[in-house]
């Protein structure tokens, strides 16, 4: 299951939890902001996130990273073209917005790895975005049947007609 926090530091994003139902195991992707909330959520539902995936560097989809990991003993994982974002304050926009979020100790990845739960239930390959090559961002493929692309400032989530959109439910952040 695929669900979607909305989450407002500077500006509202997006953050995604990818649960097994099952096992309530899973990832969370791009926690841009209200780390405590994003918490409180993860207690609630009973998740156990193995692993925090940023799909680029902006500070928008890493604002709560350093906070999460610090409660959750999690790594946090990043292709390796994002690796120059996370310590710099101007590539990855902060500083303009007067922020100062810097990310250390990620774990980097490269196209075609494979990402899972330590159970093997959920695997993500990444993909770098073939239109975009000059992005320091990655495309997370599931299952074959779902894909995400990331591109600065936006994410959008390509769901074929044959999923039914309750596979994404959204949990409002307070």
């Amino acid at each position: 299951m695929i669900y979607t926090l909305n989450v407002r530091g500077v500006f509202p994003v997006n953050c995604y939890a990818l649960i097994n139902e099952q096992s309530q195991h899973g990832f969370l992707v791009d926690p841009g902001a209200q780390g405590e909330d994003i918490l409180a959520v993860i207690h609630e539902k009973h998740w156990q996130i193995e692993k925090i995936l940023l799909t680029h560097g902006h500070f928008d989809h890493t604002g709560a990273v350093n906070f999460l990991r610090q409660n959750l003993d999690i790594p946090i994982l990043i292709h390796e073209n994002g690796k120059d974002y996370l310590q710099n304050t101007t590539l990855n926009l902060s500083a303009c917005c007067g922020e100062h979020i810097l990310v250390d100790d990620a774990c980097f990845v490269h196209d075609g790895d494979y990402i899972q739960l330590a159970d093997g239930s959920l695997a993500l390959k990444v993909l770098l975005p073939p239109a975009t090559p000059r992005i320091r961002s990655f495309t997370i493929m599931l299952t074959d049947t779902m894909h995400w692309w990331a591109i600065p400032y936006s994410k959008v989530l390509s769901v074929p007609p044959n999923i039914p959109a309750a596979i994404r439910p959204t949990l409002p952040i307070a």
